[in-house]
């Protein structure tokens, strides 16, 4: 539990310069404008290598989110056949980050992964010792697919989170 309260501090810290780096513009803004920190994840990122479609090669792995990194998506097989466990961690500050955490959820045919036992935390740290960790939700429901660029495109259904959001691939 203290690699991940430290592991957190790091997420969280680089996330801040991130946030720093990219100011208070609006989406428009972020969407048109290249920073330092969206260089810095597009050099940690291969966009120019095709991604395989299927679920079995294409998902699995690291994906960042596009435009200023400030979410992660981590795909790894299941523990049943034809199953995938996903930890999607976003930071909403420097001493905030949302944390989805889905368990074997099955691929369909279409390159889909939906889920419907997803259980939302928030983690907040109070300083560097101090994390409250608040559920929001469990049993959530949602799905990820791969869209015509080879990125993960993330719904979660209650709260609409991950909407008009694109993922790469981190190819390291």
């Amino acid at each position: 539990m203290k690699l991940r309260k430290v592991l957190g501090v790091v997420v969280l810290s680089g996330m801040a310069i991130s946030l720093v780096a990219c100011g208070n513009s609006d989406k428009k803004t972020k969407n048109n404008s290249e920073t330092s920190a969206e260089t810095t994840v597009q050099e940690s990122i291969s966009d120019k290598q095709s991604v395989d479609k299927s679920i079995a090669n294409g998902l699995v792995g690291t994906w960042a989110e596009k435009i200023a990194g400030r979410g992660v998506i981590e795909i790894s097989e299941g523990t049943k056949e034809g199953t995938y466990n996903i930890e999607i961690n976003w930071a909403d500050s420097a001493f905030e980050y949302y944390q989805w955490e889905i368990k074997n959820a099955p691929a369909t045919d279409n390159d889909v992964i939906s889920y419907d036992n997803c259980k939302l935390t928030i983690h907040t740290y109070k300083s560097e010792d101090e994390e409250t960790v608040k559920v929001k939700y469990e049993n959530g429901t949602g799905k990820l697919s791969i869209n015509s660029a080879g990125e993960v495109v993330w719904q979660d259904d209650v709260d609409n989170s991950g909407e008009d959001t694109s993922f790469v691939k981190n190819q390291r």
